[in-house]
C-alpha cells in the first residue's frame, strides 16, 4: 500500500487555485489536499449560492444586506480552511507531535461555519425569492454535506479518544445542519 505524502503546496495556495486545478489536485496520487479541501468547498459552494439568494430576495428578507456580509465571511473563511487542512496534514505526515492536536481545528472550524450557512439557506427556501428556492435549497445540501464530512474527518481523528468533546461538540453541529436541512424540505413540501 503506498504510503501517504504531500508535495509543495502552489506557491498562492491551494484555495486560489481554479477549481478544475483544485479537484485535479484532489484525485492526485497525494494526500494533500484531501478530504478537508472537500469539505471546505462544499461549506464555500453553500455560502456562495446562499449568498446570491440573499442579494436576490429583495423585501421579503429585511436583513437580506447582513446575511449577504456573514455568508460572505463564511465563505471567505471556509475557503482558507483548504490551505489550513493541507498545512495542518503535512504537518502531521511529517510526524509533528502537536499536529495531531492541529487536525481537528478545520473540521471544526467548517462544521461551524457549516451548519449556520446551512441554517441561513433554509431560512432563504422558506422566506426567500421563490424563482431562487433551488439555489437555496442546493445551498443548504452542500452546507449540510460539508458539516457531515468535516465530521467524519473529526471522528476518524479522534477515534482513540471517544470521550473527546470535540466529537459531542461537531455531533450537535451536524444535528443543527440536519434540522435545518429536514425544516426547509418540510417547507418546500407544504408550498
Amino acid at each position: 500500500m503506498p504510503r501517504a505524502q504531500a508535495v509543495a503546496p502552489p506557491r498562492e495556495g491551494y484555495a486560489a487555485e481554479s477549481a478544475a486545478g483544485l479537484l485535479e489536485r484532489l484525485a492526485s496520487r497525494h494526500a494533500v489536499p484531501g478530504g478537508g479541501a472537500g469539505a471546505a468547498l462544499a461549506v464555500a459552494s453553500g455560502a456562495a449560492l446562499a449568498a446570491m439568494a440573499a442579494r436576490l430576495a429583495g423585501a421579503r428578507i429585511p436583513d437580506s444586506g447582513l446575511l449577504v456580509q456573514r455568508l460572505d465571511a463564511l465563505r471567505r473563511h471556509a475557503l482558507g480552511q483548504i490551505d489550513a487542512d493541507a498545512e495542518a496534514v503535512t504537518a502531521m505526515l511529517a510526524g509533528g507531535p502537536a499536529a495531531r492536536a492541529r487536525i481537528c481545528d478545520t473540521p471544526l472550524a467548517l462544521a461551524e461555519s457549516g451548519a449556520e450557512i446551512a441554517e441561513t439557506a433554509a431560512r432563504l427556501v422558506r422566506e426567500g425569492n421563490p424563482r431562487l428556492a433551488g439555489d437555496a435549497h442546493a445551498a443548504l445540501l452542500l452546507a449540510e454535506a460539508g458539516v457531515r464530512v468535516a465530521r467524519a474527518l473529526l471522528e476518524d481523528t479522534l477515534a482513540a479518544r471517544p470521550a473527546d468533546p470535540r466529537r459531542a461538540r461537531v455531533g450537535r453541529l451536524a444535528d443543527r445542519a440536519r434540522v435545518a436541512v429536514s425544516a426547509a424540505q418540510g417547507s418546500r413540501g407544504s408550498g
